[in-house]
């Protein structure tokens, strides 16, 4: 009997350094009914070259290239339009998965006659391998289970993401008209995977490792979107998370912590004002810009702050008093420590 194709889209931009790794750990798949998509965003850099060499020595490969670079959640609908499989399987381009990953989530999937299944990873810290703090439980949450599930997203006890952790079948999305939200640049995840679960019968947990989720120890280094591209998608996944609450009556008694999280995200999202190399001027004009975002969901949604974590609680103060220099030194601090950790 043949097996069922699965489709594994695998969005890139400018991933000439780790873009050859993710398409072999695909490869080396046991299961091997797969067709890969990969979207390229745009590239600058040799990517599309690469991605050519790739394709030449294998069939089950389709390069969708893009002329401008317009953002993962664009690219993830993109390659949902064109697979052919009956599951649906994303992978981020500087990610490896486990040779056996797909095999033992399908079989997974039916045994417990799932819709979707969403296992969990190890972080790379270029090679060194960090276990994550997520705790995911062997269980198969049908209807009746369903609000236990996304409260666990809300809180964030089981992470958003679904890259390399999550399989699903392809007509959960199409029935109900499920995509990414494309003016979304960073956490469309988030409300993708609610969505499915909401529209699923059955959604499959475990704690089988199916990804390693690559992170450069660049530290403050790294480049993220600036402060008010994150504060557009902290309020849509705000605006989410109370439509979610509303509609699922049992949620509401976490609905403070839920947007706790969310406010705690936003605050500790200063360090990205110091990735920028402006003026001092325009870093000051940040840090108000923040202070004023961040006061606003603390007044507006009259959340305790004495109930954020250690770090959390020194942020926001320095945040408060306009404290630029303090920030600098914090967070110069944490990333050293940092470095140090994942060495």
């Amino acid at each position: 009997m043949k097996k069922e194709l699965v489709s594994i889209i695998v969005p890139v931009y400018n991933g000439e350094k780790y873009i050859e790794k993710c398409i072999e750990s695909i490869n080396k798949q046991t299961y091997k009914e797969i067709e890969i998509i990969v979207i390229n965003d745009g590239s600058t850099d040799k990517t599309k070259e690469i991605l050519e060499e790739i394709s030449m020595k294998q069939k089950n490969m389709t390069i969708l290239n893009k002329k401008e670079n317009k953002g993962t959640a664009i690219c993830k609908n993109i390659g949902i339009q064109h697979s052919k499989g009956k599951y649906i399987f994303f992978v981020d381009s500087d990610d490896t998965i486990t040779e056996d990953a797909i095999n033992k989530m399908l079989n997974l999937l039916k045994k417990n006659n799932g819709d979707a299944i969403r296992t969990t990873y190890r972080f790379d810290y270029n090679g060194k391998i960090v276990k994550g703090n997520e705790k995911i439980e062997n269980i198969a949450f049908a209807q009746n289970r369903k609000v236990e599930l996304i409260q666990k997203f809300l809180l964030d006890q089981i992470h958003g993401f679904c890259s390399g952790v999550f399989l699903l079948k392809k007509d959960i999305i199409i029935k109900n008209n499920i995509r990414f939200k494309e003016d979304m640049t960073i956490m469309e995840d988030f409300i993708f995977l609610l969505e499915i679960i909401k529209n699923s019968n059955v959604i499959v947990t475990s704690d089988l490792v199916t990804l390693y989720y690559y992170q450069n120890n660049a530290g403050l280094t790294k480049s993220y979107q600036d402060i008010e591209k994150r504060w557009y998608n902290i309020k849509v996944r705000l605006d989410y998370t109370i439509k979610i609450i509303q509609k699922y009556k049992s949620l509401e008694k976490y609905q403070e912590d839920s947007i706790r999280y969310l406010v705690s995200m936003y605050i500790k999202s200063t360090k990205y004002i110091f990735l920028k190399k402006v003026d001092i001027q325009e870093e000051r004009q940040n840090v108000k810009n923040l202070k004023k975002n961040v006061n606003d969901l603390i007044n507006g949604y009259q959340i305790d702050t004495n109930k954020f974590n250690l770090i959390c609680k020194i942020i926001y103060y320095f945040l408060n008093k306009e404290k630029t220099k303090s920030l600098h030194i914090m967070f110069g601090v944490l990333d050293k420590v940092e470095r140090i950790r994942n060495r």
